[in-house]
């Protein structure tokens, strides 16, 4: 990773990761309030899985006052 995930644009049910990578890949973000049991989200752009280097993932549906994980793993497929 170029530049280690970082939130953003926290709102009170939700908050945005963004990351960047030195080679194009799909973003994805892993999360949850287990790290045993995580929901998957991407980067969608028109619909469709987003590849480059930069990436944006929002994050929705939070509940305030709970510790959540969360995790990018790299997708080079």
């Amino acid at each position: 990773m170029r530049v280690k995930p970082y939130l953003q644009n926290p709102t009170d049910g939700g908050i945005t990761v963004m990351w960047q990578t030195s080679v194009p890949c799909t973003g994805v973000v892993e999360y949850g309030t287990s790290p045993d049991s995580m929901t998957r989200e991407r980067t969608l752009l028109d619909g469709q899985a987003d590849w480059g280097t930069m990436h944006k993932v929002r994050l929705s549906g939070l509940q305030p006052g709970l510790k959540y994980y969360y995790y990018c793993p790299l997708n080079f497929f």
